[in-house]
């Protein structure tokens, strides 16, 4: 009888500390699990405003009408570029700071061309998968006497998975 009593405890005891471990190792998947979507969001944010920043370098100059590079006269003047695009030339690519940057044609009306600017972007995650950002920002262009004239219409931000 003394020893089923004994047998019972240990049976009891090993139970116990089964359940703890189950426990205690959910609750460190679920802390782990979390810490990564904390992560993945924070790189989220921080991926849209390095690219918010990096348009808002293209748009000064734009907007000062200058070239990307001022001491070489062969970099593309942007204002001029953007203001050239139509249905014939509708898409301008070009790099500035290593990110990949194109502006779009998209109509024009009454000389006032509107045209997407679209800043794409990379990061490869620690899982290995490869996500890319891309920011599109819709703009319009138009010539007032000697300047070229922007106007910011919306944003959209895209996060996807490769």
């Amino acid at each position: 009888m003394k020893r089923s009593r004994n047998g019972n405890a240990l049976v009891l005891t090993t139970v116990i500390l089964l359940a703890v471990s189950i426990i205690a190792a959910s609750l460190t998947t679920y802390f782990y699990h979390a810490a990564i979507m904390n992560q993945n969001s924070n790189l989220y944010v921080q991926k849209h405003i390095e690219l918010e920043n990096e348009f808002q370098k293209t748009y000064e100059i734009m907007i000062k009408n200058e070239r990307i590079d001022e001491s070489d006269d062969s970099t593309p003047n942007l204002s001029t570029k953007a203001r050239a695009l139509n249905e014939t030339k509708p898409i301008f690519n070009f790099v500035f700071n290593n990110h990949d940057n194109k502006f779009e044609f998209v109509s024009v009306n009454d000389g006032i061309v509107t045209f997407r600017h679209i800043i794409e972007s990379n990061k490869t995650m620690k899982s290995g998968r490869v996500r890319e950002y891309s920011l599109i920002k819709t703009l319009t262009v138009e010539t007032i006497g000697i300047y070229n004239v922007f106007t910011i219409l919306g944003e959209e931000y895209h996060v996807s998975t490769i």
